[in-house]
């Protein structure tokens, strides 16, 4: 395996196939002509599109990709990242996802010679998060949060959404060392468009997300039965995993319209497809997780739900309205507010002019502002790739 000296950009992210990250495979795929490596903790594959895939490390010798010669069989050796980068014949760049790992692994990377850029994404950069299973301390150290802000000193943040960088300007990074960069999603290659409102009893409501406080699954639940008592009729499918799955199927099941209330477990990329194909608005009820303390950094999971015409019901927490704009691509109210929330269910199921002119300017808003193409264009222009 040879890494090609004529590719610039080597893409580092600690994971790539889990089927909560589609957005890091659509990002390989619109970078995949300038990648010169993809470098992960774990792979048995070799090749991705064309693309050598490098296990950063193995038991013997951790994270020394980066600084020396290693094998990643007995019998070839391979150049390491720094010292590809230096004999390369192009200005090389490194893309790392996540900013906790750029911390543990900076140490290798540090004497990278090219640009180097750090893509944040949530958990990462909240400083104050705290975990869903442990809410009683940070997640991060003091020592973390100097480390964190000592990499804006060396590296350009790549923040997923203005929302974002207001955050780490808050906490410190200069403002001149950040550039936002939203993520993009394909369009359905087979939707009908518009679509059209069906009839009340049909009316399918979707939470498609990880089941975590900040995204607020409970309450989408307790505002679903609100709606129902108001003469909601339709139903609601909750699909996804995590530490409120429990309760959530405790208050689904203590529910007067507990049988209308369904949950499909976590899902792959086809299955969403499909449960967005099927489904007639997308709900949410995010939040600062009371535990957690976590705020939503950008949700792909909405763009990827208005690509299908479906409009969008959540709040006005986090970076969403910077996708979803109320009362033209769906209703947005404030968080905890599920009276209003149960009144937004009911009135998108029953106005039919309504419906049909969210679900097209939804579909409308992610071709003109959240494509791939748009995606890929903005990558290009901060890793200063050419087309």
């Amino acid at each position: 395996m040879n890494i090609d000296p004529n590719r610039s950009t080597f893409f580092v992210t600690p994971h790539w196939k889990r089927s909560s990250e589609t957005w890091i495979l659509r990002m390989i795929e619109v970078l995949h002509p300038h990648l010169a490596a993809i470098v992960t903790r774990h792979s048995k594959e070799r090749h991705y599109l064309g693309i050598p895939v490098l296990p950063c490390y193995d038991k013997r010798r951790p994270f020394e990709f980066l600084l020396q010669r290693f094998n990643l069989s007995k019998k070839t050796p391979f150049p390491s990242i720094v010292d590809h980068a230096r004999k390369s014949k192009v200005p090389t760049k490194l893309l790392i996802n996540y900013a906790d790992f750029a911390i543990k692994t900076r140490s290798s990377w540090d004497p990278f010679p090219g640009d180097v850029f750090i893509h944040v994404h949530g958990i990462d950069f909240q400083l104050e998060a705290r975990s869903d299973s442990f809410p009683y301390k940070t997640i991060r150290t003091p020592a973390y949060k100097e480390a964190f802000l000592d990499l804006s000193t060396r590296a350009t943040l790549i923040a997923n959404s203005e929302a974002t960088r207001k955050y780490l300007i808050k906490e410190g990074v200069k403002d001149s060392q950040i550039v936002t960069k939203y993520f993009g999603c394909p369009m359905p290659e087979h939707r009908p468009e518009p679509r059209t409102l069906p009839l009340k009893t049909d009316f399918k409501l979707l939470y498609l997300g990880r089941l975590i406080d900040f995204k607020g699954p409970d309450m989408t639940i307790q505002a679903f039965d609100l709606a129902c008592e108001l003469g909601f009729e339709g139903c609601l499918t909750i699909a996804g995993d995590g530490s409120l799955r429990q309760a959530c199927e405790l208050i689904a099941r203590r529910s007067k319209y507990k049988d209308r209330i369904s949950f499909a477990g976590e899902v792959n990329a086809s299955q969403a497809k499909e449960l967005y194909q099927s489904h007639d608005a997308f709900i949410t009820h995010n939040q600062t997780g009371p535990l957690t303390l976590r705020d939503e950094a950008f949700g792909v999971t909405f763009i990827e739900a208005m690509s299908y015409g479906l409009p969008v019901l959540s709040t006005l927490s986090g970076a969403i309205s910077e996708s979803v704009i109320d009362r033209e691509t769906g209703f947005l109210c404030e968080p905890l507010d599920i009276a209003q929330q149960a009144k937004n269910i009911l009135n998108l199921s029953q106005n039919k002019e309504q419906y049909r002119k969210f679900s097209i300017a939804a579909s409308e808003r992610i071709k003109n502002h959240f494509s791939l193409e748009m995606e890929k264009q903005q990558l290009f222009d901060i890793l200063n790739l050419k087309n």
